[in-house]
């Protein structure tokens, strides 16, 4: 997990790592998932998700209803299909401090975290033991 606030280098070391190891990027920023609002969210640009594919960013249309129950499932899923394909599910988190999306951010990824199975998660996390523990952004 790569956790911190809009622009402070996220997506790059998680591009640089997308080239090194066998990760799929999943975005967990609410403001990340629907399409044209670009402006003031550091969303990736249409260069960077082809290179390196982020799932969860231009998924939903602003006119779309999605619920935080929407989103734990659709995070869930990403997490899920990443270890299905033998990667790494690396999950790129907005923090900003005392924020109220911040804590609707921390219970979506806890919802989708624990919606897995522990031995899904370890044999995730086995090949990136060195980097597990790793805090970037902080």
């Amino acid at each position: 997990m790569l956790m911190g606030p809009t622009a402070c280098g996220k997506t790059a070391l998680a591009m640089a790592l997308y080239d090194i190891l066998p990760i799929d990027i999943i975005s967990v920023d609410s403001a990340l998932v629907y399409r044209d609002m670009n402006i003031g969210t550091g969303k990736p640009t249409t260069a960077e998700l082809i290179k390196a594919p982020h799932a969860l960013v231009d998924i939903r249309d602003p006119a779309d209803i999605y619920s935080a129950a929407d989103f734990c499932l659709d995070a869930r899923q990403a997490i899920i299909d990443s270890i299905a394909n033998d990667r790494i599910p690396l999950l790129l988190v907005f923090r900003l401090a005392a924020a109220a999306d911040d804590l609707a951010a921390a219970a979506a990824l806890t919802c989708a975290v624990l919606s897995c199975s522990s031995s899904d998660l370890h044999r995730a996390l086995k090949p990136a033991t060195s980097l597990r523990r790793a805090t970037f952004c902080s």
